[in-house]
């Protein structure tokens, strides 16, 4: 029976894409599987950031926080990871076998056992390599190519065109797939071709790529072909998207997905909130802290004597600061400048540093509309603290150049007074 079901599981590609990574980094938790699992730069194949969910799990204060940070958060390729490492391990070839992690995040070092870990054994490896010399064919099906996000009808067409040209198996460039893509009358950019393939080899196919040309070394079954070209649709989040990843250079593509949260409206806030932070510390460096939850903002981060605020507003629209908004974060800007534990025991401020003693905030969207800078003046004549907002795009083009010595971090952080929408000149022509 372990035969039969192990070459049902070697026929299926992120089985294989997360043995490998087993025998390639070893002893590895569910986030470590999940964040280079799928198409990374889309929702729905998130990943909850490792170090975010260890500081996370060791400054609650409460049980309760714990046991839903341990049963309820993670990403849905985490989720996926852990799935499918328990079908391997009733056959065998992976032990779960819990993981003692240490992370770092600003000036703060966090140890904490992650018991969703897992080791790939003797017997996982072996029939792992026996798949790979034997060329067992992959079974590819057209909903695995795109899950939940905008355009995934067009995502899963397009991906599926890219294998079908490759499946000669011979060396083909990122150009002449674009050309081949044309003549299908797809018109997309050389950056979004390599996001596809780098995609597609974290869903398990193995494609020999170096940046430049690519080879399908798998033999793909069952992926049926489409009878007509599906149309791209032109919403604001996909225009927005498409033009972000031209511009972006330095961080990694997967941070394309906070522009699909912040057009998601109320499905995907908390995701929304988590990568931003996870942009701000892990491609950044900077003190960051995921708050959310009742009475707290969504996060913060610090840079030296520096501090801001943030509220997260996922908005498929565009956002508009209302009065009740304004207000909340009126109220946080008071707790902080007040620091009294009577007013809020959850005392969330203490998470900036003691030498933070220069404060902004910041409302991140989609787009803005309405009276915005009356807004904010308004919250300033409230509080004394000055404020902008930003769009995920800007907040994106921001950090690449942060990232690419184009702006320094202080540089950053004296945007945040503004009291307007700010936008990254060195990334507008």
């Amino acid at each position: 029976m372990n035969a039969i079901l192990g070459k049902a599981f070697l026929s299926y590609p992120p089985v294989c894409r997360v043995l490998s990574l087993l025998l390639s980094q070893g002893h590895s938790t569910k986030f470590e599987i999940g964040s280079q699992l799928g198409f990374m730069d889309e929702a729905g194949f998130t990943s909850f950031p490792q170090n975010i969910w260890v500081q996370a799990y060791e400054e609650s204060t409460s049980d309760g926080e714990k046991k839903t940070l341990r049963t309820d958060t993670e990403g849905s390729s985490d989720k996926y990871a852990r799935m499918i490492c328990g079908w391997l391990e009733s056959i065998g070839w992976v032990n779960k076998t819990p993981k003692t992690v240490i992370e770092t995040i600003g000036s703060k070092k966090y140890t904490c056992v992650i018991k969703s870990a897992f080791e790939i054994t003797a017997e996982g490896m072996m029939n792992y390599h026996t798949a790979l010399a034997s060329k067992l064919p992959k079974i590819v099906y057209r909903e695995m190519l795109a899950s939940k996000a905008p355009n995934a009808n067009y995502l899963r067409m397009r991906r599926s065109l890219i294998l079908e040209y490759l499946s000669s198996q011979e060396q083909h460039s990122v150009d002449e797939i674009r050309t081949f893509l044309a003549s299908k009358e797809i018109d997309e950019k050389l950056s979004t071709i390599e996001d596809d393939i780098t995609g597609l080899i974290n869903i398990g196919i193995d494609i020999e790529y170096d940046g430049k040309s690519c080879k399908l070394k798998d033999k793909i079954e069952k992926l049926v072909p489409y009878g007509q070209t599906i149309v791209k649709e032109t919403t604001d989040s996909v225009v927005i998207k498409d033009r972000a990843r031209l511009k972006l250079h330095n961080i990694s593509h997967k941070y394309l997905t906070l522009i699909d949260y912040a057009f998601s409206g109320k499905t995907k806030c908390t995701e929304f909130e988590i990568y931003t932070i996870d942009l701000l510390v892990n491609e950044l460096s900077f003190n960051a802290f995921h708050l959310g939850g009742t009475r707290k903002p969504d996060g913060i981060f610090y840079e030296d004597n520096q501090g801001v605020i943030i509220d997260n507003k996922a908005y498929s629209k565009g956002f508009t600061i209302t009065r009740g908004m304004a207000d909340e974060m009126t109220r946080y800007i008071q707790e902080n400048n007040d620091r009294n534990p009577e007013r809020n025991k959850n005392q969330w401020w203490l998470n900036f540093d003691k030498k933070v003693n220069h404060f902004n905030f910041v409302f991140i969207s989609s787009l803005f509309k309405g009276n915005i800078e009356h807004m904010l003046n308004n919250i300033k004549q409230s509080t004394g603290v000055d404020g902008c907002v930003l769009t995920a795009e800007n907040l994106l083009y921001f950090a690449d150049a942060i990232k690419g010595g184009a702006m320094s971090k202080h540089e950053f952080m004296d945007e945040f007074g503004a009291g307007c929408e700010i936008k990254c000149k060195k990334y507008y022509v």
